[in-house]
């Protein structure tokens, strides 16, 4: 029986708030600050003891590589409207089990186009507490970030890591490859939480693309 997915279209926009004023971001070490809009609500959720091994995870931890189920969740996360050129907020696509994990998503604006999603996430990953997972990028320019971000010291989310296949250093970088044109991933602190920040692959699908996508899974199950 193949497990029924739960879809919640965009729902929130946060915007009126002058960027100006806004908190920074590190995105990873050695990489462009961005300015946001200010984190203005408290997202958290209560503790679950959800396990979301099967709904994240990795397929080669050198280059933070999705599986499929994590594709999915986070390609739909940010999505591109068409006119005018932007980025929004999109769908979320999980199978019913780990919905009591999964909180209200919503989105920050910032400079220069660039946009983040935030997911609110409660539960349990390969012993670590998930608070959350974030799509950021700007609708002209390439560069962007899958965040998954965890309630756990620094050491302890990289000890995790590098036993499953990355290869984060004590100050969060991975071995340079000089067959690779970047850095695929990086480990830092934010807001208290320890954030694994991934390069995402291709190009976000279209608000018509996350619906129709979203539309068609419901209609399978």
């Amino acid at each position: 029986m193949k497990p029924l997915i739960v879809v919640l279209t965009g729902m929130a926009l946060v915007g009126c708030h002058g960027i100006s004023a806004g908190e920074t971001i590190a995105s990873a070490p050695d990489t462009a600050i961005k300015q946001v809009t200010p984190r203005t609500r408290d997202t958290a959720l209560p503790t679950s003891s959800i396990i979301l091994d099967d709904l994240i995870g990795f397929v080669d931890g050198r280059t933070c590589e999705p599986n499929p189920a994590t594709r999915e969740l986070m390609d739909h996360l940010l999505v591109r409207k068409i006119d005018p050129d932007d980025l929004t907020l999109g769908n979320v696509i999980a199978p019913e089990r780990f919905r009591p994990a999964l909180g209200k998503p919503w989105l920050r604006k910032g400079e220069n186009g660039f946009r983040e999603v935030t997911l609110p996430v409660s539960g349990s990953w390969h012993g670590l507490t998930m608070k959350e997972v974030s799509s950021s990028g700007a609708a002209f320019s390439d560069d962007g970030f899958w965040s998954y971000r965890f309630h756990e010291p620094f050491e302890r989310v990289r000890s995790i890591l590098n036993a499953m296949g990355f290869a984060f250093d004590r100050k969060g970088n991975q071995p340079y490859d000089p067959l690779e044109a970047h850095v695929y991933a990086s480990l830092f602190v934010i807001d208290g939480m320890t954030a694994l920040d991934c390069e995402p692959r291709g190009t976000p699908p279209t608000e018509a693309e996350s619906a129709r996508k979203a539309t068609e899974m419901l209609s399978h199950h």
